[in-house]
C-alpha cells in the first residue's frame, strides 16, 4: 500500500504479516505492534508517515520469526531507542532516520552481526559511539550524520568495519584528530566529516582511497542521487531491492 495518501491509526492488537510496506503515506499515531508468522524472515517498511511516539514495541517483533529488514525513517517518532537488538541478528537494513531519537546509541547495536546497512542520520541521538558497533563486521552503509554524537573518530571503525563504502559523521560534536587508519578503508567511495570540531592536519595517506576515484557504480549496490536541495540520497539496492 505504500506511495499513497492513506491516513488513520492502528489497532492495539497484534498484527501477523511476513512483509509490509506501508510507506509514504499519511498513516498517524503509535508504531503498531507486529509479529511475525512462524520461521519467516520479514520486512517491515513505515518510512515517510506521521508515526509518533515509543518504539519500544519493536522488541517483540522477533517473537517467532526473524526481521530483515526494518525501516522507521521519516516519521515522528521520539524517545530513546530500547536496547533490545540482541534477538534480531539477521537484520541486514535498520533505517531510523529523520526522526527524534534521543539519548545514547544502544550497545545491542553491535549484536546486528549481518547488518550491511545503518541509517541513524537526523536525530538528536547523543554520547560516543558505542564499542559494541566493530561487531558489525558486514556494514557498508552507515550514515550517523546531523546528531549530537561526541567523542574522537574512533580508530576501529577502519580496523573492524573494514567493507564500509559509505560512511557520514557530517553534523556533529565529533573532536580531535581523523585517525590516519581510515586510511586503510579500501573500498571507501564516500566519505564525510564535515560540520564537527575535528583539528589537526589532514592525514597524508588519504590518498588510499583509490575507490573514490574509479569511474564504476557504487559498490554496484548503492545508488546516489544529489538531490535540488543538494543533499545526498542513497539506498542499498543490495538490501531494498535486486543488485544492480
Amino acid at each position: 500500500m505504500s506511495f499513497n495518501q492513506i491516513s488513520g491509526t492502528f489497532p492495539n492488537n497484534s498484527i501477523h504479516i511476513i512483509q509490509l510496506d506501508l510507506s509514504s503515506n499519511n498513516f498517524s499515531g503509535p508504531l503498531p505492534r507486529f509479529s511475525l508468522e512462524f520461521g519467516v524472515i520479514g520486512t517491515i517498511n513505515l518510512s515517510k508517515n506521521k508515526f509518533n511516539g515509543s518504539v519500544s514495541a519493536i522488541c517483540n517483533v522477533n517473537d517467532e520469526g526473524s526481521l530483515a529488514l526494518l525501516d522507521l525513517s521519516n516519521n515522528q517518532f521520539s524517545g530513546v531507542v530500547p536496547d533490545c537488538f540482541g534477538s534480531f541478528s539477521p537484520l541486514t537494513a535498520l533505517n531510523l532516520g529523520d526522526n527524534s531519537f534521543s539519548g545514547p546509541l544502544p550497545s545491542s547495536l553491535g549484536s546486528l552481526i549481518s547488518l550491511e546497512m545503518l541509517s541513524l542520520r537526523g536525530n538528536k541521538f547523543s554520547g560516543v559511539l558505542p564499542s559494541s558497533l566493530q561487531n558489525c563486521a558486514k556494514l557498508k552503509f552507515l550514515d550517523l550524520s546531523d546528531n549530537e554524537l561526541s567523542g574522537e573518530i574512533p580508530m576501529w571503525i577502519s580496523q573492524k568495519l573494514s567493507s564500509l563504502v559509505f560512511l557520514s559523521l557530517q553534523g556533529n560534536q565529533f573532536r580531535g584528530r581523523i585517525p590516519h587508519q581510515l586510511c586503510g578503508l579500501k573500498y571507501l567511495q564516500i566519505l564525510d566529516l564535515s560540520v564537527n570540531k575535528i583539528s589537526g592536519t589532514i592525514p597524508p595517506c588519504l590518498n588510499n582511497f583509490t575507490s573514490m576515484a574509479e569511474k564504476v557504480s557504487l559498490d554496484r549496490r548503492i545508488e546516489h542521487h544529489i538531490l535540488d536541495t543538494g543533499h545526498i540520497f542513497l539506498s542499498l539496492e543490495g538490501v531494498y531491492g535486486e543488485p544492480i
